[in-house]
């Protein structure tokens, strides 16, 4: 019985780190948004985190899911596919290439 206890615990502890949410910020640098060493803490940003680009040039060429985007200075280009799916910031900066942002279902967005 106790085994099945500590079992149900551990099984409970990793489920919950495994949708913990993270806010990555992007570190001005030029380079790949799935290079992790890009990204602050390292680490690259997932379905329940957050994507905060404050400058730099940040390129995305596959199709990504991000929980909310802030982009508040910098460059997102490249031909890949940045999926939103709780919300977006946009303050500043620039969107460019032959990639789409999309604001999925329910995602609320501000552009100011």
């Amino acid at each position: 019985m106790n085994s099945l206890i500590y079992i149900s615990f551990v099984v409970l502890i990793f489920t919950s780190l495994s949708f913990a949410q993270v806010k990555y910020t992007w570190n001005n640098s030029a380079g790949s948004w799935q290079t992790a060493s890009n990204w602050i803490p390292n680490g690259i940003p997932g379905t329940a985190d957050t994507a905060v680009v404050n400058g730099g040039t940040v390129t995305n060429d596959s199709t990504v899911f991000v929980a909310s985007l802030f982009q508040n200075g910098g460059r997102i280009n490249g031909t890949g596919e940045i999926n939103i799916i709780d919300s977006l910031s946009f303050t500043s900066g620039v969107l460019s290439g032959t990639g789409a942002t999309k604001l999925l279902g329910g995602c609320n967005g501000v552009i100011s």
